[in-house]
């Protein structure tokens, strides 16, 4: 064989090599019939929506400008979390909700019926996971034991720590401002309790958001610090 037949051979491989990659790495080919679920999520505020189709070990995701895009489930700590490592895209699914980051970058939240952030905020019962204040963070030793749960009828909240129990108001301003009011507790002792931590930060949050994988941040006067929990 010549070196020009030669040549043209391994340029025939190459090519058809990268187009395997391509396709597999993209993933875009047309979705099995063969589906375990569909959901609809929907952005409360901006209406947009998502539909995703969710495999056993895949979801494939239609909308933000994809379509059939099919992402690969990984190992996570709590909720569904998928991937597509061409496009740096990770969808993470909790029960109704589903949160997409590109580039480690939040851009899209959805729920089925397109829940308010004040609908999840009282939804749901909170774990404190950390307080972080400047460099100095604060996590409970006992990571199950804080517990925070609201009553949006009355606009109250409820807490367990590792000691006492916690309970008073909450506001609700615009731009979801938020403030714990006038909080009480009950008095029993505990040594080395944590609750003295938990009730100062639940004292200085002004405002709360939630960030891409969809945990809840109460955030802290000027950027000051800030209270992580998780949904539980």
């Amino acid at each position: 064989m010549s070196n020009k037949k030669i040549l043209t051979v391994v340029i025939a491989v190459l090519v058809l090599g990268v187009a395997y990659v391509y396709i597999n790495n993209t993933k875009q080919h047309a979705v099995s019939p063969e589906t375990n679920s569909i959901a609809t999520f929907t952005n409360p505020d901006s209406k947009e929506s998502v539909s995703v189709v969710f495999k056993e070990e895949t979801a494939v995701l239609t909308g933000l400008g994809y379509t059939n895009l099919i992402l690969d489930i990984q190992r996570a700590a709590s909720g569904a979390r998928y991937v597509h490592e061409l496009q740096n895209l990770e969808l993470w699914n909790r029960g109704n909700e589903v949160t997409i980051s590109k580039d480690g970058q939040q851009i899209f939240f959805g729920n089925v019926g397109g829940q308010t952030d004040v609908d999840r905020l009282t939804s749901s019962t909170w774990v404190w996971q950390a307080t972080t204040i400047g460099d100095v963070v604060t996590e409970p030793k006992d990571a199950t034991a804080f517990n925070l749960t609201f009553d949006a009828t009355q606009g109250t909240i409820s807490a367990t720590t590792d000691c006492n129990t916690i309970f008073g108001p909450y506001t609700v301003g615009a731009d979801n401002a938020f403030t714990f009011g006038a909080l009480a507790m009950t008095k029993k002792f505990c040594e080395g309790s944590q609750e003295n931590d938990f009730a100062e930060g639940l004292s200085k949050v002004t405002s709360f958001t939630f960030n891409g994988s969809g945990a809840l941040v109460f955030e802290f006067a000027s950027g000051t610090g800030s209270m992580l929990f998780g949904k539980k």
